[in-house]
């Protein structure tokens, strides 16, 4: 009888955790990849773990996303075409011009100067928003918003002198850029010398020489070489930002419900991304100073005389890729005269 009541009492148990197993696969939360290359020094983790919260708030705990940082899934090229193949859902990333040239609006010179100008252009529901959306969607992505980084700003090595008139002083200064063709006739009517080196390479060639300077970067990217840079001129020439991008692909598979989770979640992180933009920048600058790197601002009159350079070169050129009419959307947009 007792053996009776053993067996019994094993049938019961097995029967419960078979239940309590079920239970539990049935109420763990799903887990999606978000990714970007910055470390957690960086703004960007701060922004992402908005988003991160907002998803596990709006799911009630249903839905947690695995967040990765640091690159560790590979460099943002690597992690934008994971997305556009729905094996990484959601990532930052940078306008990769090689799949689309129209996406170098999104460093084209002084459309916008001032962070106010560059948000009404670029951030939350800006004028030019729509465009982009256009060219991500022919690359099976969904732009849920922009990240911004920073002004793009020109670097200057330990023993060069700081360029301020332009372009005068930029005459034999070799710049570092990179593989934008933009980018070559901007530097050249500035008086620069450009050339093309992979970014892993940069270091050494500041190190060593073999460029002067360089260009594109924001605030927050100039660290990391305070080692070999004498200054930082504070030209405001582009703005440098991401897109917070979702894979069409995997987002068409989703529940409605758990759509609305990861897209109002990610436009909230944005919107924060943008309302905090001027405080990141300035702890961004704030830091070069305390590494030591200069700050050079430009006098009212060189700053326009930059401005007109870069645009009378830039545009016209820009114009030939993109075409007149997203042209005159970008001119209709500009708050730069």
């Amino acid at each position: 009888m007792k053996r009776l009541a053993s067996i019994f009492g094993v049938i019961i148990l097995v029967v419960v955790l078979a239940f309590s197993t079920a239970y539990s696969a049935e109420a763990a939360p799903k887990k999606y990849i978000f990714s970007h290359i910055m470390n957690t020094d960086h703004h960007f983790h701060n922004v992402s773990q908005v988003f991160v919260d907002n998803v596990a708030k709006a799911s009630n705990g249903k839905v947690v996303i695995d967040y990765h940082r640091g690159g560790d899934l590979g460099d943002w090229i690597g992690q934008l075409d994971q997305t556009m193949q729905g094996i990484i859902p959601m990532t930052l990333t940078w306008n990769n011009s090689e799949l689309n040239p129209k996406l170098d609006l999104a460093i084209l010179g002084f459309v916008a100067d001032s962070w106010p100008a560059a948000k009404k252009v670029y951030g939350p529901n800006g004028i030019l928003m729509p465009e982009f959306q256009k060219m991500f969607d022919d690359l099976g992505l969904i732009v849920a918003g922009t990240v911004p980084n920073g002004f793009g700003v020109l670097v200057v090595r330990k023993g060069v002198k700081v360029p301020v008139n332009f372009p005068e002083d930029a005459k034999g200064f070799k710049v570092r850029i990179p593989q934008f063709v933009m980018g070559v006739t901007r530097y050249k009517a500035l008086g620069f010398s450009p050339i093309t080196i992979p970014f892993s390479e940069l270091h050494t060639a500041l190190q060593t020489g073999t460029v002067d300077g360089r260009a594109y970067g924001p605030a927050s990217e100039q660290p990391m070489f305070a080692d070999t840079l004498d200054a930082m001129v504070y030209t405001r020439e582009h703005i440098d930002f991401t897109f917070f991008v979702i894979s069409k692909k995997w987002y068409s598979k989703l529940p409605k419900e758990e759509q609305g989770w990861i897209m109002d979640s990610a436009k909230k992180a944005c919107v924060y991304a943008w309302d905090n933009i001027e405080k990141f920048e300035k702890e961004d600058i704030d830091e070069c100073k305390k590494l030591g790197i200069k700050v050079v601002t430009l006098s009212p009159e060189q700053q326009a005389k930059y401005k007109s350079i870069v645009q009378k070169a830039e545009w016209p050129v820009f114009e030939k890729v993109a075409g007149k009419e997203l042209m005159d959307k970008v001119k209709k947009a500009s708050t730069v005269k």
